[in-house]
């Protein structure tokens, strides 16, 4: 029943270059908006389904927060269920499986030149 889900990270932290927040795939694909911190980890593409934080001092963060809040709660809806379908299109077992069967095909397949 939340209207924004937030994971914040302090992107300066040495990890975070390294860092997929996989709580960020469970977010998603509850349908709830999700705003976060842009962390290196988190691929561009997904950037088009969360609502970024810049990190800094907690009346900033709040700011931001209300901002994204103080939307049309059809759009928030939106964005939701936008990333829900793109967590499922892209990262189910099925689509993960495939790409790895094509990463070893790829590797086997040079390996016999």
């Amino acid at each position: 029943k939340a209207d924004l889900l937030v994971n914040l990270r302090d992107p300066r932290l040495p990890y975070t270059r390294y860092s997929f927040p996989s709580k960020m795939l469970e977010y998603m694909v509850s349908g709830t908006p999700v705003a976060t911190t842009r962390l290196t980890g988190i691929p561009e593409q997904y950037w088009g389904h969360l609502y970024p934080i810049d990190y800094g001092a907690p009346h900033t963060l709040a700011q931001q927060l209300s901002a994204i809040l103080a939307l049309d709660p059809d759009e928030r809806r939106a964005v939701g269920e936008g990333a829900r379908q793109f967590v499922l299109e892209r990262t189910s077992a099925r689509t993960q499986g495939k790409k790895i069967h094509d990463l070893i095909r790829a590797v086997v397949g040079r390996a016999e030149t």
